[in-house]
C-alpha cells in the first residue's frame, strides 16, 4: 500500500490580495468612525439675547445728528442684560462705543455723513458671549424748507 500524503491547498491567486484590501478596508473604515468623536468643535452659538436697534430720529437727515440706540433682553426670562460692551461698526468703518442707560438700553450718537443710507453692525459682548445685528437706514438730503417757502410767497 503506498500511503499518499495529504497536499496543503494553496489559495488561488485572487484570494490574498482580497483579503488583504478587506481587512485594509475594515481598518480605514473603523479609523473613520472613530475619528470624528476625537475632534473637538468649538462651537461658537449665538446667544439667546433679543437685540433691536433703533434710531431716535426719523427721519435721518444728511448733516444731522443720528442716535443709535439699542435694547437687550434675555428671550428667556425677558430680563434687561446689563454691563454689557455695545460697539456699532459703521459702513465707513467708523466705530461707536454705545453707553448704557437704563433697563437694556445702550445708545449712542454720530453726525450723518452725506450719504444715502447708513448701514453697519451692532456687537453686543456680555458674559463671554457675543450677539450681531446688523442695521441699515435711509437719509433723507438737506433741503432747507424756508428758502423753498419765501420764493414761493413772493
Amino acid at each position: 500500500m503506498s500511503e499518499t500524503t495529504p497536499q496543503k491547498q494553496r489559495l488561488p491567486a485572487w484570494r490574498l490580495p482580497t483579503v488583504i484590501a478587506m481587512v485594509f478596508l475594515w481598518i480605514t473604515t473603523a479609523f473613520f468612525l472613530w475619528l470624528p468623536g476625537q475632534i473637538e468643535v468649538d462651537e461658537a452659538t449665538e446667544p439667546d439675547w433679543t437685540v433691536q436697534v433703533y434710531t431716535r430720529e426719523n427721519p435721518l437727515r444728511e448733516g444731522g445728528r443720528m442716535t443709535l440706540q439699542v435694547f437687550v433682553y434675555d428671550k428667556p426670562s425677558g430680563e434687561p442684560i446689563r454691563e454689557a460692551s455695545v460697539t456699532s461698526t459703521f459702513s465707513n468703518e467708523e466705530v461707536m462705543t454705545l453707553h448704557h442707560l437704563e433697563a437694556g438700553l445702550y445708545e449712542g450718537e454720530t453726525r450723518v455723513m452725506n450719504q444715502p443710507l447708513i448701514s453697519g453692525e451692532v456687537r453686543v459682548s456680555y458674559d463671554n458671549q457675543e450677539a450681531t445685528r446688523s442695521f441699515e437706514y435711509p437719509v433723507e438730503p438737506f433741503g432747507d424748507q424756508w428758502t423753498s417757502l419765501v420764493h414761493s410767497s413772493s
